[in-house]
């Protein structure tokens, strides 16, 4: 019986640990605008120290699933790039992008 019980254990166990991992991950959506508040398209959005990213669409709008505890890089060319905290538990962002004058005569 002690047998069973350990070998039950054993498998619940594997089926148990790998959806905690996958409860970590939030999806995180948000409205990129310019200074007079329209919306932004094209706008990368990317998991700090990863590979992954979304742009947004052209009503500004994007959706990213990421860790809870992820920052996200938020850049446009003209734009200053903005570092977004994800721990607030906030999953609705609204980010208003500022020009780079500074970095504008390079992009024209």
């Amino acid at each position: 019986m002690k047998k069973f019980f350990r070998y039950v254990t054993f498998i619940l166990m594997i089926a148990v640990v790998p959806a905690l991992g996958f409860a970590q991950q939030r999806t995180f959506t948000g409205l990129i605008t310019d200074g007079n508040n329209n919306p932004l398209s094209g706008v990368t959005i990317l998991i700090d120290q990863s590979n992954s990213g979304t742009s947004t669409g052209p009503d500004g709008r994007f959706s990213l699933t990421a860790p809870e505890n992820a920052n996200l890089v938020i850049s446009s060319t003209g734009y200053q790039s903005v570092t977004m905290d994800t721990r607030g538990g906030k999953n609705d962002f609204e980010i208003k992008l500022e020009e780079d004058v500074a970095r504008l005569d390079e992009v024209l």
